[in-house]
């Protein structure tokens, strides 16, 4: 029997650049299957169904892939994302001409592209590093402060009445120390409570330690593993602590919208332990935010943040102002919005890189935690 002839192989030339209608810059594929026994070589077939080359004219050349999944939403580019009839999820020549902006006097890449990951005040970034955080918190009308013993504890066990409204002042002293997969943190508070109904305090609050693992690293995804415990060293009976342990782990994730822009987002479950078994309970926390770099140079740089946090109370009890029963607060749920800016600067000296930010929640509904939350972050990078 006659050897079989030898198949040529495929052969692979330079990609063609080209451009479509709208001016984007794409790459063709030039790929030439091997001759066959019945005619010379040809080019590949087309793609299959759901992954065709939308064209805007008959003469025109074909633009970036529309496939019905969108490959684009785990590793590509986000304006590949496209319906499956192949218009775009957004008008993306208009969102382009807004993100792609000049944000440098010299047009060239600053120290915003560098730290825009780490914008975010409420929502926990996913990134462990070291630094140094002072915050300061000032709260205004806090009610229900007792529910399900998140904020103080239940009256008796916290402050003796019945609250109406907290506004309260909180100085956080954290340091994190870590490399890029592995940090830990302690957050020391200092709390001065102004009640509607019982008096006035002031002193150390309820310390936390702060572990993260990040576990994926990816081009455009990174996630992290966070486990927060919350120690009842605040003095309870005034207020400043719950007057039990808590644990909160949860999961961080941020997506890589553009260099300029981070989508970021936090899912948390916290737990009483040796809490009240029917006033205390669990509790989640998710938020999700978006940061973006609005101007920078080498050595400055503007970052504007907007997150959305939610608190879902799973159980517990709260008791109201002149009621000595307290009240079922299983599925209450806290909503809070709030913009911000951080502000970046390389001192090129011993200081190195210093950040200063202002942020302001506000409550979305009427049934919030407070009315208002001021934040103001110094923090330094080592």
């Amino acid at each position: 029997m006659p050897a079989a002839a030898p198949r040529e192989p495929i052969r692979v030339g330079l990609p063609v650049p080209q451009f479509n209608a709208s001016g984007e810059l794409f790459v063709q594929p030039n790929i030439v299957q091997p001759a066959s026994a019945w005619g010379a070589a040809e080019p590949l077939p087309p793609p299959a169904p759901g992954m065709q080359w939308p064209a805007t004219d008959a003469s025109s050349q074909p633009s970036v892939l529309s496939p019905i999944v969108p490959e684009g939403l785990l590793s590509g580019d986000p304006s590949d994302l496209f319906w499956a009839g192949g218009e775009p999820l957004v008008p993306w020549d208009e969102f382009h001409s807004i993100a792609k902006r000049p944000i440098s006097p010299t047009g060239e890449e600053g120290i915003g592209r560098e730290r825009v990951m780490y914008a975010p005040f409420e929502i926990d970034i996913t990134q462990p590093f070291g630094n140094f955080l002072l915050r300061a918190d000032a709260a205004y009308n806090l009610t229900k402060p007792d529910r399900s013993e998140f904020f103080w504890g239940r009256p008796g066990k916290g402050p003796l009445l019945p609250e109406t409204g907290v506004a309260y002042q909180d100085f956080h002293f954290r340091m994190e120390n870590g490399g890029d997969a592995f940090s830990l943190a302690t957050d020391i508070p200092i709390r001065l409570l102004n009640p509607d109904v019982n008096g006035n305090n002031g002193g150390i609050g309820d310390i936390q330690l702060v572990q993260k693992t990040r576990l994926m690293n990816g081009s455009r995804w990174q996630m992290t593993q966070i486990l927060r415990t919350i120690f009842n060293s605040g003095n309870a009976r005034k207020g400043l602590g719950t007057g039990h342990v808590s644990m909160e782990p949860g999961l961080l994730c941020r997506y890589k919208w553009s260099e300029l822009t981070y989508l970021h987002s936090e899912a948390l479950l916290r737990f009483p332990i040796a809490g009240d078994p029917m006033y205390s309970g669990p509790a989640l926390t998710w938020g999700i935010g978006v940061s973006n770099v609005w101007y920078e140079t080498d050595t400055v740089a503007f970052i504007r943040t907007l997150e959305f946090v939610n608190i879902w109370i799973f159980d517990g009890q709260v008791t109201p102002l002149g009621s000595a029963l307290p009240v079922d607060v299983r599925g209450d749920g806290i909503f809070n919005l709030g913009p911000g800016l951080r502000t970046i600067w390389d001192t090129g000296g011993d200081m190195g890189v210093v950040e200063f930010g202002l942020n302001s929640m506000m409550a979305v509904g009427s049934d919030g935690w407070y009315d208002a939350l001021v934040r103001f972050d110094m923090r330094f990078v080592f």
